[in-house]
């Protein structure tokens, strides 16, 4: 298997300052994977910016909505097995494209892979990131994981209900149905770090991770 049999998808939402490094970051790797691109309601001409310097990739635009939505539709337009995603403002990396993985993957499993971070940009990382970064252990994100499509689907893909933490709720649907996901100490994802980072609502974070946490026990105590 090659990456001719993934599909990455990138949530677009006034993105056009970071849109260009994400598509060449994939570009780079390889130049036969589906590129998807959801524009989710943007105000700075990213659909005009898209369809003038893309047109060759599959773009799709709608009302503004979660980024959460925005990755279930692009799963669904999705033509390849194995699907993936990437935010606009991170880069793609070739970890993600080794035979063993996708082919896991094709079959069914789920591969999560770990996040660079760059030195230059810890000034604007959360301080959680930042603890976890120097201390050198794998940092692993499930929302770069390679999982197939019809896993994705199956499991009822990303729990529109929840803006942060909602990789985590859906890998938790995932350890339920039986798709162990394997976890590889592999960069699969260059992840920028920057003043309007989601990652920065610390709050608000803790507070879907706990409803995420509830929402987990309880799904635990009724598959008893």
């Amino acid at each position: 298997m090659n990456s001719s049999n993934l599909s990455v998808i990138i949530p677009m939402h006034n993105g056009v300052g970071f849109i260009d490094r994400a598509v060449q970051s994939i570009i780079n790797v390889a130049n036969n994977i589906e590129i998807i691109i959801v524009e989710n309601g943007s105000s700075d001409n990213s659909l005009e910016y898209l369809q003038a310097n893309y047109p060759e990739l599959r773009i799709h635009s709608i009302p503004e909505a979660s980024k959460t939505k925005a990755r279930n539709l692009g799963a669904k337009f999705a033509t390849r097995e194995v699907i993936t995603f990437l935010d606009q403002d991170d880069e793609f990396t070739s970890g993600r494209i080794t035979t063993d993985y996708l082919e896991h993957a094709k079959n069914g499993g789920v591969v999560i892979g770990t996040q660079e971070f760059l030195e230059s940009e810890i000034s604007f990382m959360p301080p959680y990131l930042k603890d976890s970064y120097k201390s050198g252990r794998p940092n692993y994100l499930p929302i770069c994981a390679l999982i197939s499509r019809e896993t994705f689907i199956a499991v009822g893909g990303f729990n529109e209900d929840y803006e942060i933490g909602e990789d985590f709720e859906l890998w938790t649907r995932i350890l339920r149905s039986n798709h162990t996901p394997i976890y590889v100490n592999e960069y699969f994802i260059i992840r920028h770090f920057h003043s309007s980072n989601e990652s920065h609502q610390v709050a608000r974070a803790s507070k879907e991770l706990l409803r995420l946490v509830r929402g987990h026990l309880a799904a635990q105590k009724s598959d008893k």
